[in-house]
């Protein structure tokens, strides 16, 4: 049978919020940047996560502006990880909600008239009214 053996972490780091964590994989990427996995600080269960440093945290910053599957592929994780980073740093795509009482109230407007008419009067894009 065979057992697994129990990793033990290579040092412990402080995350951008301020959190310490237990790195157990650490990789140097082409950029200069060190990437570290781990786990937060003294918890002896679960998967190791990407952890957040102050570095990463102001090198995408910087970058905010590079396409997402090109930024995710520069620092060697998932796009998931990359979006979840930028949400945490406040820097994620501000997406419009639609004022549902002022669509109600132009509904008529909305349906029978062009998106030339549309866009002339409201500024709305085919796909926003769609």
């Amino acid at each position: 049978m065979v057992r697994k053996y129990k990793l033990y972490p290579i040092k412990t780091i402080k995350d951008w919020e301020g959190e310490d964590w237990d790195v157990y994989e650490e990789k140097r990427l082409s950029n200069g940047l060190m990437l570290f996995r781990g786990r937060m600080n003294e918890r002896v269960y679960g998967h190791n996560a990407t952890i957040l440093t102050p570095e990463l945290a102001e090198f995408i910053k910087q970058n905010k502006s590079i396409k997402l599957p090109v930024l995710a592929e520069q620092l060697g994780f998932s796009k998931d990880v990359l979006i979840r980073f930028k949400k945490r740093l406040d820097i994620q795509k501000k997406v419009p909600k639609p004022d549902y009482d002022w669509v109600v109230a132009h509904q008529d407007e909305i349906l029978y008239e062009s998106h030339e008419v549309l866009l002339d009067k409201y500024q709305l894009h085919s796909g926003q009214v769609s």
